[in-house]
């Protein structure tokens, strides 16, 4: 009898196993059918546009974890697109108080701090994302959108203090910074205080061509025009697009240090080696002047052959009209050169290098994709 109570003790044991795993079983299935139950009634809420009822549910009802945290940040997104920023906030705020894991926690203040921006609430979206324990991994994220959020109020001293001794910045948030120095630059004009702030852009962003513009500038103005020089020569060296818009500065600092023939002799190299077509058509008005017209004429036929655009055919329109046999002829040239040069004035004069926005007027934060510093001259046969 003692044997056999032996060996039924393990199957006893056996039997008990089953039995709890059944049970958890049952119990799991029972809960996932509560869960699956709570998610069609709030989702049959929503469906029926009692969208009042369906954040009331879903904070209700529905435990958060791991498991529906998820469901929750994709309703208040949901809001939150829809313009509904009072129910996006309602749910983030409720989640917000919870006592959640760092990383769920870490979700919840970004989701946060989206809907108070979304709904203009700059001062606690700034409040909500300085309360953010930073890391490597969330650093960057939060950082931008701070400076996002200072860019807005132009509160750039604030976005300068962020992020002084940062260095972790990606370059964009540098070209970003140096133009917010550049803004504080030019609200401290004539003060003394514009060096510091530009000086402090370059050191975000050592190419910043708004920085090194406003120092050439204050140097051409205060007669220092070596420096002037010195200064719109490195702005065409950094970004040679910005020829066009510095070449007639370049021209007037060696006439007032009266230096032409070093305005020819430096026309001359970058004719050579750069592909602008401003150097050449400059230096076609001084080939005209130092040589001949018909030399000029020849230069910018065969630039026009190696690159061809509309700038550069007005300017040969205009040396063959100069160069024509009859007067007729000259007439003739004139007429299709104002032709060109109507066509040429109602294109687009600057162009946005990240998302095309086109304009005839320059911006430094694009208008359309708020990108600092993309908006160049324009390119192809109507630009450079």
């Amino acid at each position: 009898m003692l044997t056999l109570l032996f060996l039924l003790l393990p199957v006893a044991a056996g039997y008990g196993w089953i039995m709890g795993k059944n049970s958890n079983k049952n119990k799991e299935l029972k809960q996932k059918a509560s869960l699956s139950k709570q998610y069609s009634a709030g989702l049959n809420f929503l469906l029926s546009n009692q969208e009042e009822k369906a954040v009331e549910h879903l904070i209700e009802f529905l435990e958060v974890n791991a498991d529906t945290l998820e469901t929750h940040l994709a309703l208040a997104n949901l809001f939150r697109k829809r313009g509904e920023f009072d129910k996006a906030l309602e749910i983030h705020d409720h989640l917000n108080g919870l006592d959640l894991d760092a990383e769920c926690a870490y979700k919840i203040k970004m989701e946060l701090a989206k809907d108070y921006i979304s709904a203009g609430m700059l001062d606690r979206a700034e409040t909500t994302l300085l309360s953010v324990k930073l890391d490597k991994d969330n650093q960057e994220t939060v950082v931008e959108m701070l400076v996002g959020i200072y860019q807005t109020l132009k509160d750039w001293e604030k976005s300068d203090k962020l992020c002084t001794g940062n260095k972790t910045l990606n370059a964009r948030l540098k070209c970003t910074l140096a133009h917010h120095c550049c803004e504080l630059a030019e609200e401290s004009l004539d003060s003394g205080h514009e060096v510091q702030w530009l000086n402090k852009a370059l050191k975000y962003d050592s190419q910043c061509i708004r920085a090194l513009l406003i120092l050439a500038e204050k140097a051409f103005k205060a007669q220092q025009y070596v420096e002037a020089i010195k200064q719109y020569q490195s702005i065409i060296q950094s970004d040679w697009l910005y020829t066009p818009t510095v070449i007639d500065q370049v021209e007037q600092s060696y006439l007032k240090v009266d230096n032409k023939s070093g305005f020819y002799d430096y026309l001359q190299h970058q004719a050579v080696s750069n592909d602008c077509v401003s150097f050449a058509i400059k230096y076609s008005a001084y080939i005209e002047e130092y040589q001949n017209p018909a030399k000029a004429l020849l230069f910018i036929l065969g630039t026009l052959k190696k690159k061809p655009t509309i700038r550069t055919f007005v300017t040969l329109l205009e040396l063959q009209s100069k160069n024509a046999d009859s007067e007729k002829a000259a007439k003739q040239f004139c007429e299709v050169k104002g032709l060109v040069k109507t066509y040429l004035d109602s294109k687009p004069l600057y162009e946005c290098r990240n998302c095309g926005f086109s304009t005839k007027q320059h911006y430094w934060l694009c208008p359309s994709c708020q990108s600092w510093g993309k908006t160049k001259p324009a390119m192809g046969l109507d630009g450079l």
